[in-house]
C-alpha cells in the first residue's frame, strides 16, 4: 500500500514539473518587454507598430508609384513612418534620405530635428507621448502636418485653400469634417489621396431651366435658372 502511494506521488510531482510552467505564464514570451521609450536604442526600439498592424505596414511598404520621382505622396509617408503621424514625430540628430533617421518600429523614417526641432508639428511634445492625452498613437488629421506652418509655404494650406470660395471640394471637405468616421476631414483626404475604394451615388438636376424675355427693343433678359427632373448615378473607383 505505501509503495502505490509512493508511486501515486512520484507521478504526482512528475506531472507538476510539466504543468507547473503553463499555469504560471499562459503564453510563451508574455515576460519579455519592449522598451516603452522609443529612443531608447538597442535592438528593439519601443513597441513594433507591425507586429498588430501587418496589413498597414504592408501597405505603406508599397512600391511608390511610377512616376511618383521618388520624393511622392508614397515615399514621404514611408520616410515618415507610423510615428511620424500617430505618436510624436519624434526628433533625431542623425539624417539620413530626405533628412529622416532610420526608424526601427515602422521599417520606415522617423522626423528629423532639421524639420521638427521643437517636436511634432514643430510644437510642444506635451501633448503626445507617453504621459500625454493619449496612451501609444493618436488618431490625427491629415491637416495636423499638411498646413503652411509645417511646410513653410502657403503651397501647402490644404485647409485654406480647400475652404476657399471657388474651391470645387469645399462642400465635400465641410461634409468630411462634420462626419463621425474618421478624424477632422480626413474622410476627403482619404477619399480623393488614397487607393481606397470610393462608391458614391449621384444624385442631380436632369435638365436646365430657365427664362429668355425678349423687349420691344430687342433686348434680352434671361433669368431664373434652376434644374429640373432627377438623375441618379452610382460610381466605384479605387
Amino acid at each position: 500500500m505505501v509503495s502505490k502511494v509512493l508511486l501515486v506521488g512520484i507521478a504526482v510531482v512528475a506531472a507538476g514539473i510539466f504543468a507547473l510552467p503553463a499555469t504560471v505564464a499562459m503564453f510563451e514570451g508574455q515576460h519579455k518587454w519592449y522598451p516603452t521609450d522609443i529612443t531608447s536604442g538597442g535592438d528593439e526600439i519601443g513597441v513594433p507598430c507591425v507586429k498588430c498592424h501587418a496589413d498597414i505596414a504592408a501597405e505603406l511598404a508599397t512600391d511608390i508609384t511610377p512616376g511618383d520621382g521618388g520624393d511622392g505622396a508614397q515615399r514621404g509617408h514611408q520616410l515618415v513612418g507610423c510615428e511620424g503621424c500617430h505618436i510624436s514625430g519624434v526628433n533625431a540628430t542623425a539624417t539620413a534620405g530626405l533628412g529622416h533617421a532610420e526608424d526601427a518600429i515602422s521599417g520606415g523614417m522617423k522626423c528629423s530635428a532639421s524639420c521638427h526641432a521643437d517636436g511634432y508639428n514643430g510644437a510642444d511634445n506635451k501633448s503626445r507621448g507617453i504621459g500625454g492625452t493619449f496612451h501609444a498613437a493618436a488618431t490625427v488629421e491629415c491637416v495636423d502636418c499638411h498646413n503652411n506652418v509645417s511646410f513653410g509655404s502657403e503651397t501647402h494650406d490644404v485647409e485654406g485653400q480647400i475652404t476657399g470660395e471657388k474651391a470645387a471640394h469645399k462642400p465635400f471637405y465641410e461634409a468630411a469634417v462634420a462626419a463621425q468616421n474618421m478624424s477632422g476631414a480626413n474622410e476627403a483626404c482619404v477619399g480623393c489621396h488614397t487607393h481606397v475604394r470610393v462608391n458614391i451615388t449621384w444624385t442631380h438636376p436632369q435638365d436646365m431651366k430657365f427664362d429668355a424675355n425678349e423687349d420691344e427693343y430687342g433686348t434680352w433678359t434671361i433669368e431664373n435658372f434652376e434644374g429640373t427632373g432627377t438623375v441618379t448615378v452610382e460610381t466605384s473607383g479605387q
